[in-house]
């Protein structure tokens, strides 16, 4: 069935998929879910087959926790078949405190053929930011980087957002400002991580500085030898 707009989770209920994550908020004063995603729809061999219509509604996504849709918010692809990955930062504040189950549903019309890309959606970079209120925007990509481990022994990795690329820069300051550590890179569409080596440095807190064009974003580095 065609969904009509504000009802697509009345229908093609046989047709939905479901991943679903336990997150232990018990502790936590605050809770961000970064992720990418990127959905793909057949609504050109629709409006071909069926005619022309509102077929917005063939590929959809939406997040659940514990049963419940949050913000009564759907995904849905912008454009029919090549939508780019985009970076989603859900605020879960409102539910720490408990063990929550957040969930990813789909529901859509129809799967791949030989010959056409239907409907789809693809997650990836999936992430929780923890005890992280502040510095939290959705506008800016860099916001949903983190490091693990972290704390950690001064080896910790980089995670990065697949959804932007180009030139970057590392800076890492210790809490008087001065600067310890710099790395300029060219971060590929593809690449998901980069390594850092603080080994040599003494146990304490230091201030990551990520640059990236417009974009920068800050992040606490703990190191505990």
């Amino acid at each position: 069935n065609i969904p009509f707009p504000g009802q697509e989770w009345e229908y093609n209920e046989t047709l939905s998929a479901m991943a679903s994550f336990c997150v232990d908020a018990r502790d936590l004063e605050a809770l961000h879910m970064g992720f990418d995603l990127k959905q793909t729809s057949g609504s050109p061999l629709y409006a071909q087959l069926l005619g022309p219509g509102d077929y917005t509604s063939s590929s959809i996504m939406r997040i659940l926790v514990n049963g419940t849709h949050h913000n009564s918010q759907t995904l849905k692809c912008n454009t029919p078949t090549n939508d780019p990955f985009k970076n989603h930062i859900i605020d879960l504040s409102n539910y720490v405190g408990d063990i929550l189950e957040v969930s990813f549903e789909t529901r859509n019309i129809a799967g791949d053929t030989l010959m056409f890309t239907l409907d789809n959606a693809y997650l990836d970079n999936l992430h929780f930011i923890l005890n992280s209120a502040d510095n939290i925007d959705e506008n800016n990509p860099l916001s949903s980087i983190y490091l693990y481990p972290n704390p950690g022994n001064g080896k910790t990795t980089l995670f990065l957002p697949e959804v932007i690329s180009g030139n970057a820069l590392i800076n890492i300051f210790d809490l008087t400002g001065r600067l310890i550590y710099s790395e300029a890179f060219v971060k590929e569409s593809n690449q998901h991580t980069n390594t850092i080596d603080l080994s040599n440095f003494n146990s304490g807190t230091y201030i990551l500085s990520l640059e990236m064009g417009q974009f920068s974003q800050k992040k606490k580095l703990i190191i505990q030898q």
